[in-house]
């Protein structure tokens, strides 16, 4: 349920919520970074870890609701 969440409450794409690690998550000031997403290939038929849609890193914030949800 917390990717669901995430992806709710920040707007990311379900790709770079699957890219996150725990480490990219502040929850004392309440942001995470976008650094990477995952992706099917399916003419390889295997999963990628590349850059996000544009290739940028990138700062989302969040509330507190989700910092509730989120485990500490």
């Amino acid at each position: 349920m917390i990717p669901i969440q995430i992806a709710y409450f920040t707007g990311l794409r379900l790709g770079e919520v699957c890219g996150l690690t725990w480490q990219d998550i502040n929850l004392e000031e309440q942001y995470l970074t976008v650094r990477r997403s995952i992706r099917y290939n399916g003419a390889r038929h295997k999963t990628e870890i590349g850059p996000t849609k544009r290739k940028k890193v990138r700062i989302v914030d969040f509330g507190d609701t989700l910092t509730e949800m989120l485990p500490s």
